[in-house]
């Protein structure tokens, strides 16, 4: 990780359950649009200047993993 990754979480506000993913793209997508990250989410804040990519990663307690690459068009 270098000095311009930014990294958020979402599950602290939402909890953990089967449509997870698809609210972390939702809000991948909010955050392509405003180019900005609530402060409440973010545990390692970067110094990047635009968003231009999004690495979604869910481990639900069940076991099950999802990985998603987002990128800005």
């Amino acid at each position: 990780m270098d000095d311009t990754t930014v990294i958020a979480a979402f599950k602290h506000l939402t909890g953990d359950y089967d449509t997870s993913t698809g609210f972390a793209t939702w809000l991948g997508t909010c955050f392509f649009q405003k180019q900005t990250i609530p402060a409440e989410l973010i545990q390692h804040k970067g110094n990047s200047e635009a968003i231009k990519y999004i690495l979604i990663v869910n481990h639900h307690q069940l076991g099950t993993a999802s990985v998603l690459l987002l990128k800005r068009q």
